[in-house]
């Protein structure tokens, strides 16, 4: 057994030496003797005595009553009092100190020993039971439990955490109050209070359980599940001393119970439904009502209506009540209907609740008034608290809505939880999914009924075959073509049925298209009668995997149309030819040429009739037997036609037997067959053109007459046009060579003569022109008004003189100057107009750049001041977000934060494309991805383009990477879609743009010189406008070549545009279809390089133990930048003022480190700044920041001495990094 160390306070000596002798006799470790109280404290704290003899009367300030209170108290060390004698008043005070006994002196060796161990063992067993107290404590205080001790006479003495948190109630406030004032149950389906248990339990002595249905009502009100157990607290004798009540929260538990049963009714609901959707037997309504019945009691709301859309959506259209389920005792919504335009509110989303208030709400303003009534009587009139809307789509159409009503009369109103909503989206979907493959079936039935039908009823030759070239399907008219019945055809190849040459000729093309390709070809047969041309498309057939498993031909009889073809090229030819021969004769000879495509012409000759002295002239005779160089006058076959005015086909025996009787001579050779069309000028002849044979009688029939009669109107007209040409050209000689055009106009301002220079100048002829009001006097562009001034001006004799815009013939637009004046005859009559046109676009062009570039400068001027503030903003929300980022640690959150933070990148690069767009910074070439500018560039396009334009993009968004400078590939998109959007200023279209990554091969790459085989990314943009002329189409690339009216465009888009191109490698390609539309493509070269993360971290950000001002007059960006380098190490003093930062500095200059300044600042910019800082240490480093200046840059900034130049907004790591760079580098130098 250890000795027991004591520790003895007497202040007599000799007392104090013989208890110590004593002691030590007796085997017992004094440590000491002490004299004062003051020193009994002090020394028990470090000798750690096992026991203290304390004399109550001591030397110094305190007595040894003080002293043992204090040492209780510091270090509960047992004390026994010595004491020879002592009042009551000192006994008390004794008493409080709670001493282990007292010794009186004098003292007998046994009375004090025993004393002295009844002390040890007593506080032996007092530290036994204070730990077993503690420990008991930390129990009750520790488990997840609420615990409450009462009294015999329901007292409460005892609460753990748990039961304060529960309960609301603090122990201290909870202490000595009945249980019932403190612990409130009540039952969980009637609400009413439920007596507690402790009771029962004290008085029977049995634990008791309590119902799951409790409910305990916290100090608050606030109600809480809980599972509760009553047990007796007994003493040693077992004896009830009181209950303790063990309860937890039963909310989680009940949760579960409710969400699984939640789950099961559901699955339960889906099955009948599915069950319900295979009945075939069903019709849509049927299954629409039985899907009501089985949702409405499931749901336990009062009614359920399928309401059909009735008429236009958008228009006069209402939703009508045709289906429904009600509870008992609900009142019916069948029949009641409800105009769209109120609905039609509630159904833009796929599930709407809403009540009286929020669906006012929801209404605009200026509808509110007309819609509030209708909505206030109908919720009236059904009873309705509240609504669930769901809009009910058949292949994506809005064909009517589900509404489930909770009336306000109802009883266990159910909540519209996300679960309630789920289970009616997922209802709604099972029944319009059955319903829309049931209308698909049908729809594929009908489909394939109408292709059958077609089939067999298409005039056109129609053959399916397989990958043999074997058929499988031929329609009737394929048969009628052949004289073959299927029968005879199908299983066999061409080549079985119309042999090897023409087997193989076509098996040639059945591989084209079985590898793929559409053929589009014409081919001729020989049947009796002569030839017939067909025009035939075949195109590969595909299985549903994309595996061509046959072709499908329509072969089509266009016969007919290539003649009427060949005559319109005729006509065509015939007509130009006036504009293209010389004379009369070389028009004639054309005109043989050209009909020798549809009738023979080898004997061919043209008679011209002089009306007015009843002659006739052979200006043109080809034959091969008779050689006029004169016309006799007589009775001729000719002057017949003339005479009748009507064409004459004759064989021989014809000839001779109007000879006979005396109607013609016979003049030279009598034909086989002679044919004669009379060529007319409105009702008059003016001449006969003849096509005769000496040799094959049956050379020329009817139908060639009639071919002959369709053109000889044409060459009628060609022959006077020649005739006035001839005569033009004799009085045009004068004025032919002047420089400016030249127009003679009558006194009605119709155009009677243009010189070369005009049809230079506008690029039409005076053919186009002649006959025609001069755009000059019905100028569309400036009104009729205007045209009247000009008009009434020179009609009065006065001379005009002014500017207009015009349109050349190919539609581009040109400025002209323009003088105009009156002509008179001899009698002052006015009788024509001349007027003078100059060319002044270039003129105009030059004022036109400089309006650009004026205007430029001031878009400059806007971007570079938004530029500036947007930056200030980007950075507060940057910043912010770093700083929340470091703080977080929720996933969810940091990734949320990292969306923010990467669209702060983004919008601080879409700041650097609008300054480099308006050419305030250069951009730099570099590997990307163009799918997001072109994304972005839709969007900007989206808010300008009206309505009427639809849209439409296929973009791939993980497409190679390309080295090109964004903003020019934003200015290539903007152009190519502006240049789009104007082609369909007239009416509705649609924009489509499509991004792909592509493969050009050799065959392509040798179309195109600039381009090399290998990938390329291709961005084309299309429109359904106007389409561009043919004529036009190898200038549009031309700088200020345009269509547009003056003043509407400069020309520099597309050629922009292919600047852009040539500079990226690339190529641009465009197809267009007057009146169809235009696809501009564009081939970029794909590089090889991966994108980075630009907000990905790369290692920890450097930070350090300097001091730094920052100077900025945004407060957020002070206040964040302070925060963010402070958690760097920095110590960081932030100013708004650039005044107070310079005095700040002066105060200290060589506190700082280093200075962060703005640019951009009042009274004093960041550069000014700088230089009165660097006046007074010129070692400081500096950083310069800005959005935007125009009066600083980074050579600027160099110059002046300042360390490092940036560009807002500042994002962490750059900052951080930066900094650590500026102060090492400056640390180095100093060294």
């Amino acid at each position: 057994m250890l000795e027991k160390k004591i520790l003895i306070i007497e202040d007599d000596h000799v007392i104090g030496m013989e208890i110590k002798d004593r002691l030590e006799t007796l085997g017992y470790n004094v440590l000491t003797r002490l004299s004062y109280g003051e020193d009994a404290i002090e020394q028990a704290g470090d000798l750690h005595p096992d026991l203290i003899l304390m004399d109550i009367q001591l030397a110094g300030e305190i007595d040894g009553i003080q002293a043992a209170d204090k040492i209780r108290d510091l270090y509960d060390v047992p004390v026994v009092y010595l004491t020879a004698y002592a009042d009551d008043n000192t006994l008390e005070r004794a008493k409080i100190t709670e001493p282990f006994g007292y010794v009186l002196k004098p003292f007998e060796e046994r009375e004090l020993v025993s004393t002295i161990e009844m002390a040890l063992y007593k506080h032996v067993i007092e530290q036994k039971l204070k730990n077993n107290e503690r420990w008991l404590a930390t129990t009750l205080k520790s488990i997840g439990d609420g615990v409450i001790a009462t009294d015999t006479e329901g007292r409460i003495i005892f609460m753990n955490p748990i039961a304060e948190q529960l309960t609301g109630w603090e122990q201290d406030q909870a202490m000595d109050k009945s249980l019932e004032s403190i612990f409130c149950v009540i039952d969980e389906e009637t609400k009413m209070p439920l007596q507690n248990s402790d009771d029962q339990v004290i008085h029977r002595g049995t634990i008791e359980r309590i119902p799951a249905e409790t409910i305990l009502l916290s100090k608050d009100g606030v109600e809480i599940p809980i599972l509760e157990t009553v047990s007796p607290i007994k003493d040693e004798l077992g004896e009830n001393t009181g209950a303790v009540l063990v309860f937890q929260d039963n909310t989680e538990r009940k949760k579960a119970q409710r969400k699984l049963a939640l789950q099961n009714r559901n699955n339960q609901l889906r099955a009948d439904l599915w069950k319900l959707a295979s009945d075939k037997t069903l019709l849509e309504e049927e299954l629409i009502k039985k899907m009501l019945d089985h949702v409405g009691p499931v749901l336990n709301v009062s009614r359920v209506s399928y309401n059909k859309l009735i008429g236009n959506y958008l228009e006069d259209g209402k939703y009508k009540c045709i289906i429904e389920w009600c509870k008992k005792g609900t009142k019916s919504t069948l029949g009641v209907t409800l105009p769209a335009k109120i609905v039609n509110y509630f159904v833009k989303e796929k599930i709407t609740v809403v009540n009286r208030e929020s669906a006012l709400e929801r209404i605009p303003t200026a509808f509110r008034s007309v819609a509030k009534p209708a909505i206030i009587s109908f919720e009236k009139l059904n009873n309705i608290e509240s609504i669930l809307i769901v809009p009910f789509r058949i292949k994506n159409e809005l064909i009517g809505i589900l509404s489930f009503d909770i009336c306000k009369d109802q009883k266990k109103k159910p909540e519209w939880t996300d679960e309630l909503k789920s289970i009616v989206l997922e209802a709604t979907d099972i029944v319009a999914t059955y319903i829309t493959q049931k209308r698909t079936q049908d729809d594929l039935r009908i489909s394939e009924e109408r292709f059958k039908t077609i089939f067999q009823t298409i005039p056109d030759s129609v053959f399916i075959k397989d990958r043999h070239s074997t058929y499988t399907h031929v329609n009737p008219a394929m048969e009628k073509r052949y004289n073959k019945s299927f029968n005879e055809m199908e299983g066999f190849t061409d080549e079985e049925i119309f042999g090897e040459k023409i087997g193989q000729q076509n098996r040639r093309t059945d591989l084209k298209v079985l590898n793929g390709e559409i053929v589009k070809e014409e081919y001729s047969e020989q049947v009796e009668g002569g030839e017939t041309i067909f025009d035939v498309v075949e195109v590969p057939m595909r299985n549903q995997q994309g595996e061509i498993t046959g072709l499908c031909g329509i072969a089509r009889d266009i016969t007919e149309r290539k003649k009427v073809e060949m005559i319109q090229q005729v006509l065509y030819e015939i007509s130009n030819a006036v504009n293209i021969t010389k004379n009369l004769f070389e028009l004639f000879k054309s005109i043989q040429s050209y009909l020798g495509k549809v009738v023979d012409t080898s004997n061919f000759f043209i008679a011209m009739y002089e009306k007015d002295n009843d002659s006739i002239s052979l200006p043109y005779h080809i034959d091969e037997k008779d050689k006029f160089k004169t016309f006799p006058v007589g009775k001729t076959l000719t002057r017949y036609v003339i005479k009748n005015k009507k064409s004459y086909l004759v064989k021989t025996e014809g000839v001779k037997k109007l000879a006979k009787n005396g109607e013609i001579e016979i003049i030279g050779n009598i034909p086989k067959v002679w044919l004669g069309v009379p060529l007319k000028s409105g009702a008059e002849v003016i001449g006969v053109m003849v096509v005769q044979s000496y040799t094959n009688s049956s050379l020329y029939t009817n139908e060639h007459l009639e071919i002959l009669e369709l053109i000889s109107g044409q060459i009628a007209l060609a022959i006077d046009r020649k005739r006035a040409e001839e005569e033009r050209v004799r009085l045009a000689t004068a004025i032919e060579n002047a420089a400016e055009g030249v127009l003679i106009m009558d006194e009605k301002g119709s155009i009677q003569y243009a010189n070369p220079a005009f049809e230079t100048i506008t690029g039409y002829s005076l053919e186009e022109s002649k006959g025609k009001i001069s755009r000059i006097l019905k100028s569309g562009k400036k009104g009729a008004k205007y045209n009247k001034e000009i008009w009434d001006k020179i009609s009065n004799g006065e001379i005009w003189n002014g500017y207009i815009s015009s349109k050349k013939k190919n539609n581009s637009s040109y400025e002209e100057e323009i003088t105009i004046s009156p002509i008179r005859d001899e009698g002052g009559k006015i009788i024509n107009y001349v007027a003078i046109r100059r060319d002044v676009t270039e003129q105009k062009r030059l004022a036109d750049q400089l309006r650009q570039s004026q205007k430029m400068e001031a878009i400059g001027t806007l971007a570079g001041g938004i530029a500036h503030d947007f930056n200030n903003i980007i950075g507060a929300i940057s910043g912010y977000t770093e700083l929340t980022m470091d703080d977080v640690t929720n996933e969810n959150s940091l990734r949320n934060l990292q969306q923010v933070l990467k669209a702060s990148h983004r919008a601080k690069d879409l700041v650097q494309q609008i300054l480099a767009f308006s050419r305030l910074t250069e951009q730099e070439w570099k590997p990307l991805q163009i799918c997001s500018i072109v994304k972005e560039t839709l969007k900007l396009l989206r808010a300008s383009l009206p309505a009427t334009i639809e849209i439409r993009q296929d973009i791939q968004s993980n497409s190679s990477l390309i080295l090109a400078d964004p903003i020019q590939i934003h200015s290539l998109m903007m152009n190519l879609s502006t240049n789009a959007h104007h082609a369909m200023l007239e009416k509705d279209g649609i924009l489509e743009v499509t991004l792909k990554e592509v493969e050009i091969g050799a065959e392509m790459a040798l179309l195109h010189q600039e381009l090399a085989p290998g990938k390329y990314i291709r961005l084309s943009v299309s429109d359904t406008g106007t389409g561009i002329n043919p004529e036009i189409m190898d200038r549009i690339f031309d700088p200020y070549f345009t269509t547009k009216e003056v003043g509407e465009g400069s020309g520099m888009g597309l050629a922009l545009v292919h600047g852009i191109v040539k500079n990226h490698h690339g190529e641009i390609t465009v197809e267009s279809e007057l009146g169809k539309g235009t696809i501009f493509s564009v081939f970029l070269p794909v590089i090889q390089k991966e994108v980075k993360d630009k907000t990905k971290k790369v290692g920890n950000i450097p930070g350090g133990d300097e001091t730094i001002l920052y100077v900025d007059d945004e407060k957020n960006l002070v206040r964040v930048s302070k925060q963010r380098l402070e958690r760097l190490g920095y110590t960081v003093v932030g100013t708004m003022d650039s005044i107070e930062a310079l005095k700040i500095f002066t105060k200290d200059p060589d506190y700082f480190d280093l200075i962060i300044t703005d640019q951009t600042m009042p009274k004093m910019t960041g550069a000014e700044l700088a230089q009165k800082v660097l006046k007074i240490r010129p070692d400081i480093p500096i950083i310069l920041s800005t959005g935007y200046s125009e009066l600083i840059s980074k050579e600027k900034s160099k110059a002046m001495g300042i360390s490092e130049f940036i560009m807002k907004p500042l994002f962490a790591e750059e900052i951080a990094t930066l900094i650590r760079s500026v102060l090492d580098k400056n640390n180095r130098s100093e060294e």
